[in-house]
């Protein structure tokens, strides 16, 4: 989940992108000031995940980045 704001606290225009390892997987309307990215059918590994905040054309905002979250998958089999 990614929170935008503006610093008037207003939600802000545009969409966010979700990256694992600089691929574009997901752009996200924000609903509330929250844009939500549910991984499924991941590849087995380490992913880094990042959030991109791309403001909309005309809005007075600026884009930003999040911090780099590394998330693992395990490829497990029940018998």
């Amino acid at each position: 989940t990614a929170t935008v704001k503006a610093s008037n606290g207003t939600a802000p225009r545009g969409t966010v992108q979700f990256w694992d390892g600089g691929v574009l997987v997901k752009t996200v309307v924000p609903v509330s000031g929250k844009a939500v990215y549910r991984a499924t059918a991941q590849r087995v590994g380490t992913h880094k995940i990042v959030a991109k905040y791309v403001p909309a054309d005309g809005a007075p905002y600026t884009g930003s980045t999040s911090a780099e979250a590394k998330l693992h998958d395990l490829d497990l089999a029940l018998t």
